[in-house]
């Protein structure tokens, strides 16, 4: 009987992997602090899909419902604030800008997307056989995110 053949269990996909969705999401997750190898095109998208829409679905939750419980309704320009608030007029005029704009659900999912956007970013310039720091630059950034990485394999895996 022959040995098993031992499984190799890689983090990151090759760049020339077909992911779906939830393959993509579990990826950036679990690369979130991996600055190094490559991602694809469809897992950054995907991921960037997967962080509007839960951005999304949070505003929603905020407007909608939390404003209602603060005691003022979304995007009034002159907040309606709770009576214990509003007699405390140096903490109330230094929320006046709450209403209407990131509440701190919204604030907290975008600042815990931050490591694997960037993490996601640096392995998708990777994937054009450039260093990291190059994410820096805005134009030629913006054409490694849509554009097709090095086929085959480069110094970055």
């Amino acid at each position: 009987m022959a040995p098993a053949a031992a499984t190799v269990r890689r983090f990151a996909p090759l760049p020339g992997d077909r992911m779906s969705f939830l393959p993509s999401i579990v990826s950036a997750l679990r690369n979130c602090f991996n600055f190094r190898g490559r991602a694809n095109r469809r897992e950054f998208w995907y991921w960037l899909a997967f962080v509007v829409l839960v951005y999304l679905l949070i505003r929603y939750f905020e407007l909608y419902y939390v404003t209602g419980w603060a005691g003022y309704l979304p995007y009034e320009e002159v907040p309606q604030f709770p009576a214990w608030l509003s007699d405390n007029a140096w903490l109330a005029e230094k929320l006046t800008w709450l209403p209407g704009y990131l509440t701190w659900l919204s604030w907290g999912w975008l600042v815990i997307c931050i490591p694997p956007t960037a993490s996601l970013i640096v392995r998708r310039v990777h994937d054009h056989d450039r260093p990291g720091w190059m994410a820096l630059t805005v134009v030629p950034l913006a054409w490694w995110l849509f554009a097709k990485g090095t086929r085959g394999p480069n110094r970055y895996g």
